[in-house]
């Protein structure tokens, strides 16, 4: 779908609403208001289509700076989200980093995964889904990345 913020938005989540929906993916989140209004169109949508609002899930998408520095009101905004997704390539162009950096997430790459952690934690949703590796042809720098990013959940977890 597209980010909240656009006109297609409102197609795209009613695109979507069809029999076996379990779950949308909010992207490019950078606040809980982005959020609210999602949950109030699922409700909408889904008693308007006969599915069960229960049953349809939400994973939001934290790509940027903005996004990043509200994650602990995201996290907490309740409703259909069970997950946030971080959108380590986005958020690295927004900050103009190079992406991705042979010996596996910079600083502020891991900063911010771990934040996302954090506020998942803090707030009693799923671990967060760690966002996709660009470099697909390096498999080393993938491999670190991978293990870098599953240490932080793990010591979360535990």
């Amino acid at each position: 779908m597209n980010p909240t913020t656009t006109s297609d938005f409102g197609d795209n989540l009613t695109a979507i609403f069809r029999r076996g929906l379990s779950g949308v993916v909010v992207p490019k989140v950078e606040g809980p208001g982005e959020l609210a209004s999602v949950n109030a169109r699922i409700d909408s949508r889904a008693s308007k289509t006969g599915l069960d609002p229960g049953a349809i899930e939400m994973m939001a998408t934290i790509e940027t700076a903005l996004g990043v520095r509200a994650v602990y009101d995201v996290a907490s905004v309740g409703g259909h989200l069970n997950r946030l997704c971080f959108g380590s390539v986005d958020f690295a162009l927004d900050l103009g980093l190079d992406r991705p950096d042979e010996k596996g997430a910079s600083e502020i790459l891991l900063w911010a995964k771990s934040q996302l952690v954090l506020a998942s934690w803090v707030a009693g949703l799923e671990p967060p889904h760690d966002g996709a590796y660009s470099n697909y042809l390096d498999l080393e720098g993938l491999t670190c990345e991978a293990r870098q990013s599953r240490r932080s959940v793990s010591r979360a977890n535990t």
